[in-house]
């Protein structure tokens, strides 16, 4: 059975050497739900958290 870091490190690795798009990978975030919100955020290089403002 394969695993959610399994389906978390071949996402990534996938991006990274452009063989996925941003819309490949949000395939796999939703509806498939083989990774989570942030696991998709991180992999596409967005943030994962809000911005805090520094004053």
């Amino acid at each position: 059975m394969l695993t959610a870091e399994w389906w978390y490190e071949s996402i990534k690795n996938y991006y990274e050497l452009d063989i996925y798009k941003k819309e490949d990978v949000k395939k796999y975030y939703s509806p498939l739900k083989k990774i989570n919100e942030e696991q998709y955020k991180e992999i596409i290089g967005e943030p994962t958290e809000e911005p805090k403002d520094v004053e």
